[in-house]
C-alpha cells in the first residue's frame, strides 16, 4: 500500500548515503552500501490527526495481509508499528514515525530515496536534508510476520519532497556576545541565526561567569528510540 505522509517535520534524516547503527558508538554512522545493516532512514514528527490516519492505514494493511495468508496464522494485532507517541517531560505529547530503506536487497544495490523540492525538481545526489525541515514523505506500508515474536508493519521509504528547508545546526558552541570583532571579518549573511552582535556599552571585559555560560554545553534533543529497528525486515 502506497501512502504519502504530508507536512511532517523531518528528524535525524540519513538520506545522502547509507548508514548503519554502530553498537560500539551507540549511534548511526556513515558506511558502504554493502555493510550489514546499511540503509537510509528518516524519523519524522506529525500531528495527532496524521498519526491516527497512519496508524489506521497500518492496521488495515496488517489485517488484509493476515487474511490473504492462507499458510500462516497471524496474531490479531501487530506487535510493532512504525508510529509511536512520546510523552515529554512537561506532559505534552509528540507523534513520531520512522521510514527506512535497505541499501541492498539480496545482491542488488538499492537506489537512494528520491529527494525533490516543492516544485518536484530533483535535488542533487549529495543534498543534505536538515532536522526541522517540513517534508512530504512517500512510503510503502509493509505488513510482515517473520516469527512468533516479530510481526507488525513497517514503512519502506520511497521519496521525500522538501517543502521548507530548515537551517543546518551550527557546530560553533558559542553564542554572540559583546566583545572583540575582527576588523577584517567578513559580513554576516542575513540568514545568520545568531544575529549581529550588539557592541553598545562594551567596556572590553568579560566576567568569569560570562565565560562559563559561553562554554556550557547546550542540551541536545535525543533521537527517539524505536525498539523494532533491528527486527523489522525492511
Amino acid at each position: 500500500m502506497q501512502h504519502i505522509v504530508t507536512h511532517a517535520i523531518a528528524m535525524y534524516p540519513r538520506l545522502n548515503q547509507p548508514y548503519r547503527f554502530d553498537s560500539g558508538e551507540q549511534k548511526s554512522v556513515a558506511c558502504s552500501y554493502m555493510e550489514t545493516g546499511a540503509g537510509y532512514d528518516l524519523t519524522f514528527e506529525v500531528s495527532r490527526e496524521k498519526a491516527s490516519e497512519l496508524k489506521r492505514l497500518c492496521l488495515d494493511a496488517y489485517g488484509n495481509a493476515a487474511r490473504a495468508d492462507t499458510k500462516r496464522r497471524w496474531p490479531d494485532q501487530p506487535r510493532f508499528l512504525p508510529i509511536k507517541m512520546i510523552t515529554n517531560e512537561d506532559g505534552s505529547q509528540r507523534f513520531v514515525g520512522k521510514a527506512k530503506l535497505r541499501a541492498m536487497y539480496g545482491t542488488e544495490k538499492t537506489q537512494p530515496p528520491r529527494q525533490v523540492d516543492a516544485q518536484r525538481n530533483k535535488l542533487p545526489d549529495d543534498f543534505r536534508l536538515t532536522t526541522g525541515s517540513t517534508v512530504n514523505v512517500a512510503v510503502t506500508i509493509v505488513p510482515y510476520m517473520s516469527g512468533p515474536d516479530n510481526y507488525g508493519v513497517s514503512l519502506r521509504l520511497r521519496a521525500v519532497q522538501v517543502l521548507a528547508l530548515a537551517e543546518s545546526a551550527n557546530d560553533d558552541p558559542f553564542s554572540a556576545v559583546d566583545g572583540f570583532v575582527a576588523s577584517a571579518a567578513p559580513a554576516r549573511p542575513a540568514s545568520d541565526p545568531f544575529g549581529p552582535p550588539d557592541a553598545s556599552g562594551f567596556n572590553g571585559k568579560i566576567s568569569a561567569k560570562q565565560v562559563n555560560e559561553m562554554l556550557s554545553p547546550k542540551p541536545a534533543m535525543p533521537e527517539p528510540s524505536f525498539d523494532m529497528d533491528d527486527e523489522i525486515p525492511f
